[in-house]
């Protein structure tokens, strides 16, 4: 549902969109069960929240399949002061096998849109949306990645990242170990605890669960080789967790990590 979600409002919110936006229908559920809600009836984000989150965002980069026109990423700066960054796109085959890879500086007015083609970026036809189907799919993964600019010394966890799956999500399930899936925690002194992912294969929907605890993010591909790290912040309203456990579509099984005890 986040993921269709995610898709609607990417298409509506391009420059080229003749309809510029939408409305959400409902923001909570009112009662236990499925709902129509971004947040269940405790009040707690569900997976639909994360991914718009993530594509209203006032920097915000998502993908359009053009068929046969290839795969477009766009990239949107709704904040009062230009971007400067890095865009970054990187293809996989076998969800762990680096296939392409090409970067480029840009900078971005405020209140302005970008879309750059996948393959204008890498500089050579690779059939991104597997459109023309010459052949099996040469990729099945791309991930296109925002950074901070080098010059500033801020390369290293995405600003913001889009994956699209030409060949179809990755559904087939692996163990931890097969995915080299490892876990960390620290805490940061005041009262977040954070945690840093890192996976030798590509992860698809990681959920991160801590009772007691908000992550700063959930529902999100784990790019291989590329780490990721979260916030998890006490919600004030329940004890802070000993454990926080990570589970993903492709991945059976839950790898669990022991967490550190905060000064707050």
């Amino acid at each position: 549902t986040g993921e269709v979600m995610a898709e609607v409002f990417g298409e509506w919110r391009r420059a080229g969109s003749p309809c510029h936006g939408g409305l959400v229908l409902w923001l909570g559920d009112l009662l236990p069960g499925a709902g129509w809600g971004l947040l269940d009836h405790r009040g707690e984000p569900k997976a639909a929240y994360h991914h718009l989150r993530r594509a209203l965002a006032p920097v915000a980069l998502w993908t359009v399949d053009e068929g046969l026109g290839g795969v477009v990423a766009h990239l949107a700066n709704d904040l009062p002061r230009p971007l400067l960054a890095e865009l970054r796109v990187a293809l996989y085959s076998g969800g762990e096998r680096l296939v392409g890879e090409a970067s480029r500086g840009i900078e971005l007015a405020p209140h302005s849109q970008a879309e750059w083609d996948v393959e204008e970026l890498l500089g050579r036809f690779v059939d991104a949306s597997w459109a023309y189907r010459f052949g099996p799919p040469a990729q099945d993964a791309i991930i296109v990645s925002l950074h901070g600019s080098e010059q500033a010394g801020e390369r290293g966890l995405p600003i913001a990242q889009s994956a699209r799956f030409p060949a179809g999500r990755p559904l087939h399930r692996e163990t931890a170990e097969r995915l080299g899936l490892g876990v960390s925690a620290r805490a940061l002194g005041d009262g977040t605890i954070e945690l840093e992912l890192g996976a030798e294969r590509l992860l698809y929907g990681v959920r991160v669960q801590a009772p007691g605890c908000h992550s700063s993010d959930d529902c999100f591909t784990l790019e291989p080789r590329v780490p990721r790290r979260l916030e998890l912040r006490p919600d004030g309203r329940s004890v802070v967790p000993q454990r926080a456990s990570v589970s993903a579509v492709n991945m059976s099984g839950r790898v669990n990590v022991a967490l550190p005890e905060t000064s707050a």
